[in-house]
């Protein structure tokens, strides 16, 4: 009599738990995850493009008008002196 009352206690108590207790935690599958991790590339590059950009403004600031303008000159005259020409390789590349 004591055996049938201590097993039914231990199946009532087994029957209470949750099945999904024991299965496996599924995670994300490898599309999602590939998914995530570009959406954290393109963000990375985006707060580093954003960053750069203000580095240099800052930079522009600090210099005095006559060296803006000169520093504008040259930016002038080695975009036209890179026009027509392709990238280098390993920007093509990578």
């Amino acid at each position: 009599m004591k055996n049938v009352i201590g097993i039914s206690i231990i199946l009532f108590t087994l029957s209470i738990i949750p099945e999904s207790g024991y299965a496996q935690i599924k995670g994300k599958t490898p599309e999602a995850k590939q998914k995530n991790a570009a959406k954290l590339k393109e963000k990375q590059k985006e707060e580093a493009d954003e960053n750069i950009e203000k580095i240099r403004k800052r930079h522009m600031k600090n210099q005095d008008r006559k060296t803006r303008k000169r520093m504008k000159r040259s930016a002038k005259k080695a975009k036209r002196n890179r026009m027509g020409k392709k990238e280098p390789f390993w920007k093509r590349i990578f």
